[in-house]
């Protein structure tokens, strides 16, 4: 008997979720890397296409405007410190994280509210509300979490709980039930001893020693999950340390399997959903625009995957996924110095 077609396309996650997982023990570094350059700026430039037809699910037009102008301040900052235009006098990341919790807020009142003199009272909360996010541990889960795990892994969770519970689909809520063991798994497999990361990788993912790297990602889980913090005299022992607790540990390795599977998967189940979700019905010069948009960015990580970082982070931007979470300042850099015995929240944020 064949399946009904939600059935079938649960089944075919099911088995994205399984090939994910898999290619993620075997070669985590390199998925992730494949999967962000290859996957993610097509993902991107599709959903932004059909977010746009879909007037981004505002009560109103051009609410849109709002949240492009917060993206704008938020690409400078993130140009800033790749190109250096000015020098800031304040922390680029904590700055960072104010606009990405105003921008949040603003979203959801956007999507919810559509009365003016209501919306006016929630934007003047949310001004007042922009001094909250002033912990460490705040602009770390807006900078780097919400827009790496938490929208790649919690976000897609959510989005699959809805999709399930809408259909009333028995191996829809099978599936979910399986997309949330994979990471448990995935930290239960201690043997890494078959694994090196090969140099291009390792390169690629710490951004080639540029401004821009993965590496804050793995650094923060690395603490939120095992508590890992480094101590050290210098900032270059430091620096070593950290990066052989990314590449080198079972622990590293761990946590680069999580990062690796939730972006594949994430970007496997959008194309999976393409006739749900209909993102490839667009005028056929959009289309075609799009797909030379995706070639071009294939051919920039070709040349110098850095480069290619910088180009995908707009396209996260059109979408809400704009993140600092490589980018290294000048103040943090001058609240990292090593000094003798400096370990916990300063030296763990402490990378290439």
């Amino acid at each position: 008997m064949r399946l009904p077609a939600t059935e079938r396309i649960d089944a075919l996650n099911i088995g994205l979720i399984f090939i994910s997982a898999v290619l993620a023990v075997f070669l985590p570094f390199e998925l992730f890397l494949f999967s962000y350059a290859i996957f993610g700026p097509l993902h991107y430039l599709t959903e932004i296409s059909w977010l746009h037809d879909k007037s981004y699910f505002t009560k109103k037009k051009n609410d849109y405007l709002y949240l492009l102008g917060i993206t704008a301040c938020i690409s400078f900052l993130f140009l800033n410190i790749v190109y250096k235009f000015v020098d800031l006098d304040f922390g680029t990341r904590p700055l960072a994280a104010h606009f990405t919790w105003g921008a949040v807020l603003l979203a959801i009142l956007f999507v919810t509210v559509k009365n003016n003199a209501y919306r006016v009272l929630g934007m003047i909360v949310i001004l007042a509300s922009m001094k909250l996010p002033n912990s460490p541990a705040m602009t770390m889960y807006l900078t780097v979490f919400l827009p790496t795990l938490i929208h790649v892994y919690i976000f897609t969770g959510l989005f699959m709980l809805y999709g399930a519970l809408k259909s009333k689909s028995r191996t829809g809520m099978v599936t979910i039930a399986v997309f949330i063991l994979c990471p448990f798994v995935l930290l239960s497999l201690p043997d890494i001893s078959f694994y090196s990361v090969t140099p291009y990788a390792k390169d690629a993912y710490s951004g080639n020693g540029g401004p821009v790297s993965f590496l804050s990602v793995s650094i923060e889980t690395l603490h939120l999950l095992f508590g890992t913090t480094v101590t050290a005299a210098t900032h270059e022992e430091a620096n070593s340390i950290w990066l052989n607790n990314i590449f080198h540990s079972e622990k590293g390795i761990a946590v680069a399997r999580i990062v690796a599977f939730a972006y594949t998967y994430h970007y496997l189940n959008w194309f999976s959903k393409t006739k749900i979700i209909q993102w490839h019905k667009v005028p056929k010069l959009r289309f075609a625009l799009v797909i030379a948009a995706w070639v071009a960015s294939i051919a920039l990580y070709a040349v110098s995957f850095a480069t290619g970082m910088v180009w995908l982070f707009f396209l996260e931007c059109g979408i809400g996924d704009g993140d600092l979470c490589g980018a290294e300042t000048a103040d943090f850099q001058k609240k990292r110095r090593s000094a003798g015995g400096e370990s916990g929240e300063g030296m763990r944020h402490l990378h290439a």
